[in-house]
C-alpha cells in the first residue's frame, strides 16, 4: 500500500512539474487537477502527521499514528478536493462506507467506532471548538486542570450541554483524557484561524489511549474516516461567554 501511494504522489508531482507555472488556475483536465490537488494533500498530511508524531510520541502513545492518519486524512482530502471543485469520493463510496461530513456551525462532539485492519476497534471521541470556545479554553485555560495549558474536553461539552453523552461502546473515561496545548499547537490553531479539534482515542487492540490536539481548517465541517462505524453527534449551541 505504501509502495502504491509513493508511486502515486511521485507521478502526481511529475505530472505537475511538467508542465509550465503549473497552478490550480491554468491546470484544467481532471487528470492534472487530480494531480495537483494530490499534492496538496500529501503536503498537508505531512506537516499534520510531524505535529501528530510529536503529541503522541510524548504519551508513549506511537502505535496510534497510523490510525490518526486514517482519522485525520479524509477531512484534509475532502476540503482539498471541494477546493479544487473535485469529487473526493464517489456516491457508491459514500453510501456504503462510514464517511459522511457534517456540518458543526458553533463545534460539536462525534463519536464511533474505528475498525483498522484485522485490530479490535478503536473508540473515538473527536471534539471541535468554535473560534470562542477554542480561545476560551485553550488559549485563556478557562478549565478545571491545575495548569493554564491542559484541558479536559468534558469540561467543555458538560458547560456546553450539560451533560457527557452517553455512547454505547465508548469509555467514558476519553471524555476526560488531559489534552496538552503547547506553542505549536496553539500555532496550529491559529493558522486554522482559531477553530481547534481535539482526537482523544482508545485503542481496545493496543490497551492504548492518547489525545491530539489541532487547528480546525475545515471549519465548520468535520468528516468521519470511511471505516468508521456507529456515529453519534452532539452539537453545540452558539457559545455564552
Amino acid at each position: 500500500m505504501k509502495k502504491r501511494l509513493c508511486s502515486f504522489v511521485l507521478a502526481a508531482i511529475l505530472l505537475v512539474a511538467s508542465v509550465p507555472g503549473a497552478s490550480a488556475s491554468n491546470i484544467t483536465t481532471p487528470e492534472q487537477m487530480y494531480a495537483l490537488a494530490e499534492n496538496e494533500i500529501q503536503a498537508t498530511m505531512e506537516v499534520v502527521m510531524n505535529d501528530v508524531y510529536q503529541q503522541l510520541d510524548a504519551q508513549d502513545a506511537l502505535v496510534l499514528l497510523d490510525l490518526y492518519r486514517q482519522i485525520l486524512e479524509p477531512e484534509i482530502r475532502a476540503d482539498v478536493m471541494e477546493k479544487y471543485g473535485l469529487s473526493a469520493v464517489s456516491t457508491e463510496t459514500t453510501r456504503i462506507s462510514g464517511q459522511k461530513t457534517y456540518s458543526l456551525p458553533y463545534g460539536g462532539v462525534i463519536t464511533y467506532l474505528s475498525e483498522f485492519d484485522d485490530y479490535a476497534p478503536t473508540e473515538v471521541v473527536a471534539t471541535y471548538l468554535d473560534r470562542d470556545r477554542a480561545y476560551d479554553y485553550i488559549f485563556l485555560g478557562k478549565n478545571d486542570t491545575t495548569t493554564d495549558t491542559d484541558f479536559v474536553v468534558g469540561t467543555i461539552i458538560q458547560e456546553a450541554v450539560g451533560n457527557i453523552p452517553y455512547v454505547s461502546g465508548i469509555a467514558n473515561i476519553l471524555f476526560f483524557l488531559e489534552s496538552l496545548a503547547d506553542s505549536s499547537i496553539k500555532s496550529s490553531i491559529s493558522s486554522a484561524n482559531g477553530y481547534a479539534k481535539v482526537i482523544n482515542t482508545r485503542s481496545r487492540e493496543f490497551n492504548t489511549s492518547a489525545s491530539v490536539v489541532t487547528g480546525w481548517s475545515t471549519h465548520n465541517t468535520a468528516t468521519t474516516p470511511s471505516n468508521s462505524i456507529n456515529h453519534k453527534v452532539t452539537y453545540f449551541p452558539e457559545y455564552a461567554e
